[in-house]
C-alpha cells in the first residue's frame, strides 16, 4: 500500500471543508423544509393546502435529485 502524500494540515485542511460544505447542506433542506408552508402557500395555487405542501415537497426532491 502507498502512503498518502498529504500533510497532516492539508488533511484537516479537507476534513474541515467537507465538513462545513456538508453542514451548509443540511441547513439548506433544514431551511426548506422549515419554511415549506409559507412557500407552498405563495407558488402554488391548489385549494387544497395538502396539495400545496406535496408540490413544495416535491420541489424539493427534484432539487435534490438535479444536484451533483
Amino acid at each position: 500500500m502507498s502512503r498518502s502524500s498529504f500533510s497532516k494540515k492539508e488533511k484537516r485542511t479537507v476534513i474541515f471543508a467537507v465538513t462545513l460544505g456538508n453542514l451548509l447542506e443540511w441547513y439548506e433542506i433544514y431551511l426548506f423544509v422549515y419554511w415549506s408552508p409559507i412557500i407552498s402557500k405563495l407558488f402554488f395555487n391548489s385549494p387544497s393546502n395538502l396539495t400545496n405542501l406535496t408540490y413544495t415537497f416535491m420541489d424539493l426532491g427534484v432539487g435534490f435529485l438535479a444536484s451533483p
